[in-house]
């Protein structure tokens, strides 16, 4: 075995990293976090979209989001709400990203303004491809028809 290797035994470990390297910090300072442009959201929730795009290849897809009003999006940062991207082919759900020792990889704490947060959600099998477009429910706001990236 070549020193170094990975192996079938580490590579959940591999996305482990990967998804802790992700995860730490919750959010990214303004403008760090390339991506499609904003696109309209529905107003109401504080929040500019960023990007919808797959990650960790292909298997989890990053979700990132520009605060505009942190009193607003404050309600999207609730561990009670429910979060999750919806297949609008078949109404299949994919669920949060989370990690034993992270928890869910979604924001939590006091939004800032300006800043840019992400929710990682687990592409199970591929189920998302670049071009698919999907439906977005994070607590209070829903968004329909986002384009993956």
């Amino acid at each position: 075995m070549v020193p170094g290797a990975l192996t079938r035994a580490s590579a959940p470990a591999a996305l482990l990293c990967l998804a802790l390297a992700l995860a730490l910090p919750a959010c990214v300072p303004e403008g760090a976090a390339p991506g499609a442009g904003p696109r309209t959201l529905p107003t109401g929730h504080g929040v500019q979209l960023e990007s919808v795009r797959l990650t960790a290849g292909r298997q989890m897809v990053d979700v990132r989001f520009r605060i505009t009003d942190p009193d607003q999006a404050a309600t999207l940062f609730a561990r009670d709400r429910a979060a999750a991207l919806i297949d609008p082919r078949d109404g299949g759900r994919l669920q949060v990203q989370s990690s034993p020792f992270t928890g869910p990889m979604r924001p939590r704490g006091t939004p800032q303004a300006g800043r840019t947060y992400f929710v990682l959600f687990a592409n199970r099998g591929g189920r998302l491809a670049p071009g698919d477009r999907v439906d977005l429910e994070l607590g209070p706001l829903q968004a329909r028809n986002l384009v993956v990236q």
